[in-house]
């Protein structure tokens, strides 16, 4: 088994070939359909698909295991989505916050600002 660094530049060299070595190294097992395999990982990405199939290794899988790690990509796409879409909703709430902030602070400074006329003219009266 290579380490990662290794299956990196395989599959960078040459993504066509390099995948299905990936795979039958970690997995054990030739690729079995690797124009459905290739297209996972134009759809959900190297990493989760490198994921996968170390996540499919620790299992116990008798038959093809494509199956296994394509369910394990898409779930793990569909986490990886549900993530992003709550930290973009935590930032939009933050940047809300911020601006509220920003306007309450200008408000109090323009308070403070008439306060302090307010203060100098009644002692130069």
């Amino acid at each position: 088994m290579l380490t990662l660094e290794k299956y990196l530049e395989e599959i960078r060299r040459d993504k066509t070939a390099g995948w299905p070595r990936v795979f039958a190294d970690i997995l054990g097992q030739p690729l079995s359909d690797k124009t459905r395999f290739l297209k996972a990982v134009d759809n959900y990405g190297d990493l989760i698909v490198f994921q996968s199939l170390v996540v499919t290794s620790s299992k116990r899988i008798t038959n093809d295991p494509i199956n296994y790690v394509l369910a394990v990509a898409n779930q793990q796409w569909k986490e990886a989505l549900i993530n992003q879409v709550k930290a973009d909703e935590e930032t939009l709430k933050a940047n809300r916050s911020i601006e509220q902030s920003r306007k309450e602070n200008q408000l109090l400074y323009e308070k403070i600002k008439e306060a302090k006329r307010r203060v100098h003219e009644s002692n130069s009266i």
